[in-house]
């Protein structure tokens, strides 16, 4: 497929998504936004199952991308953390309908099994390295969902927020509220 065929179907699968739902985003008006023939997105995709299955999972490497910018395996845990905070939040904040559609099929009934049966794979690179510290007492005793919970929930929460209401928040402010993250997470 080309490079820009799929761009057009999976933004149009997005935007489609974000409007109307899973079921209201038919392949039929998904070919008619992206501008290709209906036959051409079976060419390429099985279902409309296997196009969002493809979409997430390309969704998940775009944000793989965005989170691991300035990760250094020899950086201070603490700068790491910052980095993958800090650039997971302002990635969700400038890509609402993409962290709009990761929430949504990440945690809803229309996930295949063929995603489930990865690693919960919007975290994967955190979650690796939350472990690796975990494993090495830079995290206070707390079950691993705990500690996710700690680190992640609040990046969807604030960007939820700021979305809603148009806006971003500023460094110190993402910096404070990664702080305030932390502490709850760090040993002392």
């Amino acid at each position: 497929m080309s490079a820009d065929k799929k761009e057009r179907i999976f933004k149009a699968t997005l935007d489609l998504i974000a409007k109307k739902g899973f079921h209201g985003a038919s392949m039929l008006s998904i070919a008619m936004k992206a501008r290709v023939a209906a036959g051409t997105i079976y060419t390429y995709f099985r279902s409309k199952e296997d196009l969002i299955d493809a979409l997430y999972l390309y969704q998940l490497e775009q944000l793989d991308q965005a989170i691991l910018k300035g990760f250094r395996e020899d950086a201070p845990p603490e700068e790491n953390l910052k980095n993958f905070w800090i650039h997971w939040l302002f990635y969700y904040i400038t890509h609402p309908k993409e962290f709009l559609f990761l929430e949504q099929y990440g945690s809803s009934p229309f996930i295949t099994k063929f995603i489930l049966s990865r690693k919960d794979p919007r975290m994967v690179p955190a979650v690796e390295y939350l472990a690796k510290l975990k494993q090495s007492g830079y995290f206070k005793d707390l079950p691993d969902p705990i500690l996710v919970g700690i680190f992640y929930g609040p990046i969807v929460s604030i960007a939820k927020s700021f979305i809603a209401e148009k806006k971003r928040p500023t460094m110190e402010e993402a910096e404070r509220a990664f702080d305030a993250c932390l502490e709850g997470i760090k040993k002392n």
